[in-house]
């Protein structure tokens, strides 16, 4: 069973065991269509995978790729801070959500030995703000780095959205997030769909948009690089094109995706790391600039895309986290997304995420309406299998997706 979180964007399948789908006998077909799912809804949600380890994370990550096309030489990210955040295994990312300085700390003090990755992740992911500042001071870097200061005010949160290591020659293709702790309250975490954020553009918006390109960079991350060269993992990180220190990259605003075909505005948010305090100074995690306009009308087209990706709720799609080991597998090339803070308890979980190709605008390519509009596929899939993803897609876009169909066939047996 499974059922669409939105109409846009989103779908949960709340009784499936991930690990009985990677150890069937048609494991392949099952993951291949999963990858098909996720890259057309954008984000899948799992309860409860509570026989999901570490290691079959990272299967489950790596075939996803392999399976749906990514270049066959990429496997899984490795983080170019992995040895200073005391990762245990450097292609899984302890992570933490954003929390109170006060709640973090308590937090850190918590931990008894085993969980050194987690106590030490902690420190950068969570109230990393200080931290960074600390490292970036006693390496000379502290006028050099980018902060955005509103003075009496907390960041606005469509500050918080982003796609990631999109300062990556080659980002990932999917990401996955597996929790183990959750907070009593609050930490729910929103995607919004770069489908939809194309789709509301007006006709004369998309045709200058996919004519730009952007610059991503990571500058706090470049100055520590540069300043703790021997503790930062040059590559390859998962791809033989992600290596080196310079954390940055350009690619096309609107990009076409690989396995739909359909347009998007690609990754158009910036990261600010801040450590929850109320009058707060954030540094500039990821920044994005326009390269064929001017710095201020390159904010004023940036500041309009993330205007409508967080105001405009019937592209976006929020998860709440109910139980240890739910699992949320969402497609980077075609999301943003952003985690919402907390004051009451703490939020750990593994981070895995798989490389794709370097992001390409095909011009023959369409938005996802027209494609759906224009394929008629609804009568060429006439809904008489037994797969409910597929008729529950049918009900929602009134057709299917464009691809291929060999491609889509999905066993039946799996999906009952």
């Amino acid at each position: 069973m499974s059922f669409m979180s939105t109409p846009c964007i989103g779908i949960e399948f709340p009784d499936v065991d991930l690990v009985d789908w990677l150890e069937a006998p048609n494991s392949d077909g099952i993951i291949r269509d999963l990858a098909i799912i996720i890259a057309r809804r954008g984000v899948v949600f799992f309860r409860a995978q509570t026989k999901l380890t570490g290691e079959l994370q990272k299967k489950l990550m790596r075939r996803l790729g392999q399976l749906s096309g990514s270049p066959k030489e990429n496997g899984l990210y490795r983080h170019p801070f992995s040895q200073m955040l005391g990762d245990i295994d450097p292609e899984i990312s302890a992570f933490s959500s954003p929390v109170t300085e006060n709640n973090c700390n308590k937090e850190i003090k918590s931990r008894n030995s085993s969980q050194k990755s987690f106590r030490r992740s902690t420190k950068i992911c969570s109230a990393t703000l200080n931290a960074l500042k600390g490292i970036a001071k006693l390496s000379g870097l502290t006028k050099d780095l980018p902060v955005l200061e509103i003075p009496g005010k907390r960041q606005p949160d469509r500050l918080k959205w982003h796609s990631d290591m999109t300062f990556e020659q080659d980002p990932p293709d999917f990401s996955s997030l597996r929790m183990i702790n959750l907070p009593k309250n609050g930490g729910d975490t929103l995607w919004a769909s770069s489908y939809g954020l194309y789709e509301k553009l007006p006709e004369p918006a998309k045709l200058l948009l996919e004519n730009l390109t952007a610059t991503h960079s990571q500058p706090v991350l470049k100055a520590i690089a540069e300043a703790k060269k021997n503790e930062v993992f040059e590559g390859p990180r998962g791809s033989p094109n992600n290596v080196g220190t310079t954390m940055e990259a350009v690619h096309p605003l609107v990009r076409t995706h690989p396995i739909t075909g359909w347009r998007s505005v690609f990754a158009p948010g910036t990261d600010i790391l801040h450590d929850g305090r109320k009058d707060e100074i954030g540094l500039t995690l990821n920044r994005v600039v326009i390269n064929e306009v001017t710095a201020n009308t390159s904010q004023l087209i940036l500041n309009r895309l993330m205007s409508i990706m967080t105001e405009d709720h019937d592209i976006q799609v929020r998860f709440k986290w109910k139980s240890p080991s739910d699992i949320a597998i969402w497609d980077n090339r075609s999301t943003c997304y952003a985690l919402t803070p907390y004051t009451d308890g703490h939020c750990r979980g593994w981070r895995v995420l798989g490389v794709g190709e370097k992001p390409s605008l095909n011009p023959e390519s369409m938005s996802r309406a027209e494609a759906l509009e224009e394929s008629e596929l609804k009568s060429r899939f006439s809904i008489d299998s037994s797969c409910e993803l597929e008729e529950s897609c049918s009900d929602v876009y009134e057709s299917c997706p464009s691809i291929d169909e060999e491609l889509f066939k999905i066993d039946e047996k799996v999906w009952i």
